[in-house]
């Protein structure tokens, strides 16, 4: 018996009376979730975009052997992304033909002789005295005005559209020089490095390009991705545009 304490008052090796009951584990809050632990791994789409990080920093070092420094598997993400873009983005139909345009303007010419009658009709339901305007016909009125203000808008937007689609600023979506702006900021990225500028079929920016393309099942001979990076095609597509026009 311990000295100066009763045996009822002896303290166990966890400091409580062996007559108490164990003190109760707290409640935990909450419940594992596996929906919400599943959403921190990345999808097939983020998975695709990490493998293709891996193969595009061997394209830096593999077309930039002499390179002091070169991308990161990190710092290669921007690239790879936009080769996954590509790669997913549909193949446009035939453009519409620039005769389109021109049934703009024809739309132009013919919207005055189209909006006479309206203004016509549209004072056979008023009548102006000395004491002020008389309408005749309210709802025929209405709708006069309100053809007037339709074709005022569609003369409004046919201008819009005519103005944002000339021929000069048509422009068709160019993969290659989406992937090589990213491959030029990369490389502005990385201090010291130099940023490459010359896309001729056997330059390294070019030959970069195509492989990248070809990862993604696009498969482009260089002549053309150096077309595509000079914006020649767009060039000659403009050209032909306008002598349509």
């Amino acid at each position: 018996m311990a000295r100066g304490r009763s045996a009822s008052r002896r303290r166990t090796r966890h400091h409580r009376r062996p007559d108490c009951p164990a003190p109760a584990l707290p409640m935990a809050v909450g419940r594992w979730n596996p929906v919400s632990m599943s959403s921190h791994q990345p999808d097939a789409r983020q998975r695709e975009v990490m493998n293709l990080c891996q193969k595009v920093e061997w394209l830096f070092r593999k077309m930039w052997p002499k390179a002091k420094r070169h991308p990161s598997v990190t710092a290669c993400y921007s690239v790879a992304i936009r080769i996954n873009i590509v790669k997913i983005t549909p193949r446009l139909k035939k453009s519409a033909p620039p005769t389109a345009l021109k049934h703009g303007r024809l739309l132009l010419q013919h919207l005055p002789t189209i909006q006479q009658p309206w203004e016509v009709a549209s004072q056979m339901y008023k009548m102006d005295t000395d004491d002020g305007e008389i309408v005749v016909d309210q709802s025929g009125l209405d709708n006069c005005l309100a053809v007037l203000g339709t074709i005022k808008q569609t003369e409004q937007c046919v201008r819009a559209f005519l103005q944002a689609c000339t021929p000069a600023r048509q422009v068709t979506p160019n993969g290659a020089a989406f992937i090589a702006d990213a491959v030029r900021r990369t490389w502005g990225s990385i201090p010291g490095a130099k940023v490459p500028r010359s896309a001729r079929p056997d330059d390294p920016l070019c030959r970069f390009v195509t492989e990248a393309m070809a990862l993604v099942g696009k498969n482009l001979s260089a002549a053309t991705v150096s077309d595509m990076l000079r914006d020649r095609r767009q060039r000659r597509k403009k050209s032909k545009r306008a002598k349509v026009q």
